[in-house]
């Protein structure tokens, strides 16, 4: 078994793309494997060259078996499940994967509707577009069936949950229908309220009113898409070396250049954060949650975070609540300083229930 007290050293931000490209991407290679979940509805076409041949199949994973990574462990100690954030896609989490697979543990990442290879609702490769919130929940435990039943994930040992912003209220939603599926789950900027510059209730009204007249699909006009330009795009990593590494990411492939919501994405954000925190909602949890907040978010509203964690604790559930002083949304790509004990805090958190299992 891997040692359960290790301590994880990000790369050296110094010498950053170097590492990934020559070290970390190859590693991750080795040990991959895409899979599809499909859905009922069809994709829609996009608006690029040869559109037909990349119509996606439904929704896509990628399975990392630490086994083939070469890690110590004899056996995994678990798989990790990544829920990303919104615009993302499963090659943003590239080093954090890395890190899990190091750790001794399995990685599964799937993109969520609208985004990377997964289907998409609207044409415009930039665009995210979800008519209803519930096909986030929905696909994703779906995804996760197929991947447990394809992977033998339940013989690997327990399932664990990283969701980040948008993946955090997905993955909120999940833990508070589906109680009992992860053994632990880190809500990390977990998007309990997004900030959209305008008043909740004006942002949703003039999205419904969009949605009723058929502009559900049409991007918010107020929103720029993404530019090939270096340093025009907003990006929530205080990382200089992580943000031009994923930049260069999205200037490759066209299916990392979402960078703006549609008014049906608008609505069905509002409506799937209303429900998340819901008191009845939020009382279903059995899963042991680590919320992290960021100190310095623009993205998302810390005071929906912290609600959440206020009905949480009323209701009895174990919910740990730890503060990111001085850091901006992505925990995850903030300088080394910041990411070193945010993500071994992680790891202490998930072993735990390795430890108390002796799995």
């Amino acid at each position: 078994m891997a040692d359960l007290n290790q301590h994880i050293v990000p790369i050296p931000e110094t010498d950053y793309a170097r590492t990934m490209e020559k070290t970390v991407m190859p590693a991750l290679a080795t040990c991959r494997h895409d899979d599809w979940y499909t859905v009922e509805r069809e994709s829609v076409p996009l608006k690029i060259p040869d559109a037909e041949s990349h119509r996606s199949q439904g929704i896509h994973s990628v399975f990392y078996d630490v086994a083939e990574f070469g890690a110590a462990a004899e056996s995994a100690l678990g798989t990790i499940v990544i829920s990303h954030g919104f615009t993302e896609a499963a090659v943003k989490y590239s080093e954090l994967t890395w890190y899990f697979l190091r750790a001794g543990f399995n990685v599964l990442i799937i993109e969520h509707r609208g985004h990377g290879a997964s289907l998409r609702e609207n044409s415009d490769p930039t665009v995210v577009s979800i008519d209803d919130w519930r096909h986030y929940v929905t696909d994703f435990v779906g995804a996760l069936d197929q991947a447990r039943h394809r992977f033998s994930l339940d013989e690997a040992g327990p399932l664990f949950l990283f969701a980040h912003s948008l993946g955090g209220a997905i993955g909120a939603a999940v833990v508070e229908t589906h109680p009992d599926v992860f053994a632990k789950a880190v809500l990390s900027s977990p998007m309990l309220m997004p900030q959209v510059g305008m008043p909740l209730g004006v942002a949703y009204a003039m999205a419904s009113a969009a949605v009723t007249l058929g502009h559900g699909t049409d991007k918010v006009p107020t929103l720029p898409v993404f530019s090939e330009e270096p340093g025009k795009n907003k990006s929530g990593a205080r990382s200089t070396a992580r943000a031009e590494w994923y930049f260069a990411q999205r200037v490759n492939d066209w299916r990392y250049r979402t960078s703006a919501p549609s008014l049906n994405w608008v609505k069905a954000a509002l409506d799937l954060d209303t429900a998340v925190l819901s008191t009845e909602a939020i009382a279903a949890i059995r899963t042991p949650i680590l919320l992290f907040q960021a100190g310095d978010d623009h993205w998302v509203r810390p005071s929906a975070q912290n609600l959440f964690v206020k009905r949480a604790r009323a209701a009895g559930v174990p919910i740990r609540f730890l503060h990111a002083a001085g850091s901006t949304h992505e925990i995850f790509s903030e300088p080394n300083d910041v990411l070193e004990p945010y993500l071994n805090e992680i790891l202490r958190f998930y072993r735990r229930s390795v430890a108390e299992t002796g799995c």
